[in-house]
């Protein structure tokens, strides 16, 4: 199992279209072969943090969800729209 946590900061004025495109990201990604999580959640101390935490079957199911089309059109969209740098973590699950 595969584990991804993504972490982004999002200007307060940027919010409102960030989270629609992440709504329709997590909405098709939930429908791939083998998400078995997919969801974005806010920092309860910063609403400008915001994380995406993911679980995958394996590597393989993740790297196509990486070259699905709605990941490669809304992506890019999201990165335009984030205040700073953000962190993103792949784990592979050890027990």
């Amino acid at each position: 199992m595969v584990h991804v946590v993504a972490e982004q900061y999002i200007a307060q004025k940027d919010m409102v279209t960030y989270l629609e495109l992440a709504n329709e990201l997590v909405s098709e990604t939930r429908k791939e072969e083998g998400c078995i999580l997919y969801g974005l959640h806010r920092d309860e101390n910063d609403e400008s943090h915001l994380t995406f935490i993911e679980k995958w079957e394996s590597r393989v199911h993740l790297e196509a969800h990486f070259e699905s089309f709605h990941f490669k059109r809304i992506i890019p969209l999201l990165k335009e729209l984030t205040e700073k740098n953000g962190n993103l973590a792949i784990y592979k699950e050890v027990f």
